[in-house]
């Protein structure tokens, strides 16, 4: 669930999944956490060819301000604006003379079809 605060929005960080020897979902370790104020950047659809199956794949770009609570992982997801998108490789580090507007920028995506 996204809630809307003054200057932006809140998304969930999630530790992932995984599949276990038997192809069935097992949850990483970790902890879930919010982060607060958030822009996110929409970066637009394109269709999705992989595996042989047709779909499209949506992307996003969310910048926060300040540190987090913990380092975000490539396996981790994010849930934002009512979706659950994959966090694709791990997240830049945006960089300001002031440390409360550096942060992390994370690039996600989500499928369809």
């Amino acid at each position: 669930t996204v809630i809307t605060v003054s200057g932006g929005e809140t998304v969930r960080i999630k530790p992932g999944e995984r599949l276990d020897s038997n192809q069935n979902p097992v949850q990483l370790p970790g902890t879930e956490f919010d982060i607060e104020d958030v822009v996110i950047e929409p970066l637009g659809s394109e269709e999705d060819g992989e595996y042989g199956r047709g779909g499209t794949i949506t992307r996003i770009r969310i910048f926060a301000d300040g540190p987090v609570q913990r380092p975000i992982l490539a396996t981790d997801v994010v849930e934002a604006r009512g979706h659950t998108w994959e966090i694709e490789g791990f997240p830049d580090d945006w960089r300001d003379e002031d440390p409360d507007l550096s942060g992390p920028v994370i690039t996600a995506s989500r499928r369809l079809g």
